[in-house]
C-alpha cells in the first residue's frame, strides 16, 4: 500500500498533483469552472472575478479532434460595456505537447448588443494542479505580473 501511495505520488505531472485520477487530463479539464481566488502579483484579486455577473469559463472537449483544439467561452465581468453587458470571449484550448500547460486562443469577443469583434489573444497557462473539481493555473502577462487563477467546478 505504501508502495503504492508513493508511486501515485511520484507520477504526478502537476506541482500540486493529483497523483493519480481516474479521469483522463481532458475529461478533467471539461466543464464550467469557476474562480475560487486569483492573484496578481500574489495580491488576491478574487473579488472582481465575482462581480455581478459571475465569471466562469466552459471549456469543452470535442472528441472529434483528439489531442487537437476544443473549444472554450469565458463569460466575464471585467469587460462590462456601458448597457451593463458582460464580455463573451469565445475560442479555442488545447494542451502543450507536455501536458504540462493550456494554451488558449481567444478569436471572437461579444457584447450583447454590440456587434462582435475579431480579436486573437493567445493565453499559455502552466497547470499547477488538474483534479477533477480542482484547476489551478498561473502565467505571466508580462515580465512583471504574474497571474494565478484557482478554479473550481461542481462534481457531476
Amino acid at each position: 500500500m505504501i508502495a503504492l501511495m508513493i508511486f501515485a505520488s511520484a507520477c504526478s505531472k502537476y506541482d500540486e498533483g493529483p497523483g493519480l485520477s481516474l479521469y483522463s487530463k481532458g475529461k478533467r479539464v471539461q466543464g464550467r469552472w469557476y474562480f475560487s481566488r486569483v492573484l496578481y502579483n500574489d495580491v488576491d484579486s478574487t473579488d472582481v472575478y465575482r462581480v455581478e455577473p459571475i465569471q466562469a469559463i466552459e471549456f469543452l472537449l470535442d472528441p472529434e479532434r483528439g489531442v487537437d483544439w476544443s473549444a472554450y467561452t469565458w463569460n466575464r465581468n471585467m469587460g462590462v460595456n456601458t448597457a451593463g453587458a458582460a464580455q463573451i470571449d469565445y475560442g479555442f484550448w488545447r494542451f502543450s505537447e507536455e501536458m504540462d500547460s493550456l494554451r488558449m486562443i481567444t478569436t471572437i469577443k461579444v457584447w450583447p448588443g454590440v456587434d462582435a469583434i475579431q480579436d486573437t489573444t493567445e493565453y499559455n497557462w502552466k497547470i499547477i494542479r488538474l483534479a477533477y473539481t480542482e484547476f489551478w493555473l498561473e502565467r505571466m502577462a508580462d515580465d512583471t505580473t504574474k497571474i494565478q487563477w484557482k478554479l473550481w467546478k461542481l462534481a457531476y
